[in-house]
């Protein structure tokens, strides 16, 4: 200090617009630096060059990019469509794929896993109880075409393979926990709650309604097509007993309504005509010979209902027994009796046997005695 600029230690001031000026007065130095230079970041020069590639490049990047949200194996990256709240969408407008087959699923907020996605199959698990749709939805499985607006769930069936193919399939996964006593297990249940308008005269409301369709196969031929098959019994490692099994198990009615309600007409199992023009053999029952049971084999048994003319069977049609022929000699409302090929020899316990032989019908009551009613 107190020397002039010349005589001090030499300082160097690089840069356009600088200038160094002795100060006597205040015994100093003083430097002046110009304006000068770039003051508007728009008007830098290289905006455009991809130089710093630790940043995301908004517009893209040539060759893609990676987004990484930290450096540790348990952060993460967020987004979010707005700085205020969490309200707003983060919108993709391109396909979302997975990167890897390790990171294939879908969390939910508590880090569950969700959904898996794979290129094997199964290609899409869902994990967790699932809700699809709300009220009015309708939804659509395996088909090319939008659901019909009046199905709930379309289910499209898919093509055979190694000859089998199912629309549904439900069945256990691995070994289920065990019923206990007045436990109950159900494959598929379903309680439509359809709803009456007061003014209704005629409507129907049906709990299941199925049928197979048939499509081209011209040449075809030995076809079996059936509505609904059932199992009464099927096991794989059961060893203890059961008490029933019924294919098709017919419930009491379940009436939970006003006192005024009344149903005119219940049937247990209601048969509409069976037949058309293109059919050829019609059955409305038919039970198969039944084999191998080791008790008892009854293809049709009646418990009983209420005594009284308004009450018991009814047969309109002729009705044959004792062979699969009719003998009904040209008449309506009749019973055929075919001869029995093994007359009875010993005593019924109560009542008697009623049967034909050689064309007569005969009698044989618990005492012994047979009696011929009509001869041939």
């Amino acid at each position: 200090m107190g020397a002039l600029v010349g005589t001090r230690p030499r300082l160097n001031f690089v840069g356009a617009g600088v200038a160094v000026t002795d100060d006597p007065t205040n015994d100093g130095v003083i430097v002046t630096i110009g304006g000068g230079g770039v003051t508007d970041h728009g008007a830098l020069t290289g905006l455009l060059d991809d130089d710093h590639t630790q940043y995301p490049l908004i517009a893209g990047r040539a060759g893609g990019q990676i987004i990484y949200g930290g450096t540790l194996t348990t952060q993460s990256l967020q987004l979010q469509g707005n700085a205020a709240d969490a309200t707003g969408a983060v919108i993709l407008g391109s396909k979302l794929r997975m990167a890897a087959a390790t990171a294939n699923v879908i969390e939910d907020s508590g880090a569950a896993a969700r959904v898996t996605i794979a290129t094997a199959s199964p290609h899409v698990v869902l994990t967790g109880d699932c809700k699809i749709g709300v009220a009015a939805s309708h939804h659509s499985i395996g088909s090319t075409i939008g659901p019909d607006p009046t199905t709930t769930l379309m289910v499209r069936q898919g093509a055979v393979d190694s000859g089998y193919s199912m629309g549904i399939q439900v069945q256990s996964q691995g070994s289920i926990p065990g019923l206990n006593t007045g436990d109950q297990a159900i494959g598929l249940a379903g309680v439509p709650s359809i709803g009456i308008a007061t003014a209704a005269a005629t409507a129907q409301a049906d709990a299941l309604n199925f049928y197979t369709a048939l499509v081209s196969g011209i040449t075809a031929t030995g076809i079996e097509q059936k509505g609904v098959v059932l199992y009464p019994v099927r096991s794989v490692s059961f060893s203890g007993t059961v008490a029933l099994a019924a294919g098709l198990y017919l419930n009491s009615p379940n009436l939970v309504a006003s006192t005024s309600s009344v149903w005119t007409l219940v049937v247990g199992l209601d048969i509409l005509n069976q037949g058309h023009a293109r059919v050829q053999t019609a059955y409305g029952v038919r039970v198969r010979a039944l084999s191998l049971a080791t008790v008892a084999m009854q293809p049709f048994r009646d418990e009983g209902s209420t005594a009284g003319d308004a009450h018991g069977n009814r047969y309109r049609s002729n009705t044959q027994f004792g062979s699969l022929t009719g003998a009904f000699g040209g008449g309506d409302g009749v019973i055929g009796l075919a001869n029995a090929p093994t007359v009875p020899t010993t005593n019924p316990a109560a009542g008697g046997v009623l049967y034909a032989q050689a064309g007569a019908l005969k009698w044989r009551g618990s005492a012994g005695t047979v009696t011929t009613i009509a001869p041939a």
